[in-house]
């Protein structure tokens, strides 16, 4: 009886820890260089005086993700390529943080719009919009919950 107990429980949790270990959590940042000078930046992100990365490179046309929590200010710091440093609040408790990057435009950190300028992203006339990752546009923040610090 016994060994019966005994095996059942190995079963068990044999069984418990291959399901929780294909269990991912879920992606709801993203920081995604699309400088149009195709220059690479190193990011900081930091949530209640946690770093989740510190110092991360990130190429041109290529994306940063991770799973953090959404209930937070977000603090991100970005390097750039003219060697200066850049602080961003972002402020969006329960929202997705899914973030472009381009030098080129007035304001350089904005909101993901998605494909083909927001087309099939943000702007998708069936609202089912996504990255350029393919992550869900549904619930992301908007322009004014991202503000520059000094």
């Amino acid at each position: 009886m016994n060994t019966l107990k005994n095996n059942l429980l190995f079963v068990s949790l044999c069984t418990f820890f291959s399901v929780t270990s294909y269990i991912k959590a879920e992606t709801n940042f993203e920081f995604y260089n699309k400088d149009e000078h195709r220059g690479r930046v190193k990011i900081t992100v930091t949530i209640d005086n946690k770093t989740i990365v510190s110092d991360k490179i990130v190429d041109w046309d290529e994306a940063y993700q991770a799973s953090i929590d959404p209930q937070h200010p977000v603090k991100l710091t970005v390097f750039t390529t003219n060697q200066q440093y850049r602080h961003f609040i972002l402020n969006a408790p329960g929202k997705t943080k899914f973030l472009s990057w381009n030098t080129g435009k007035s304001f350089p950190l904005y909101p993901q719009t998605g494909p083909l300028k927001g087309l099939i992203g943000r702007y998708n006339p069936f609202g089912k919009g996504k990255t350029e990752s393919g992550l869900p546009l549904n619930n992301n923040l908007s322009e004014s919950q991202i503000k520059e610090t000094k």
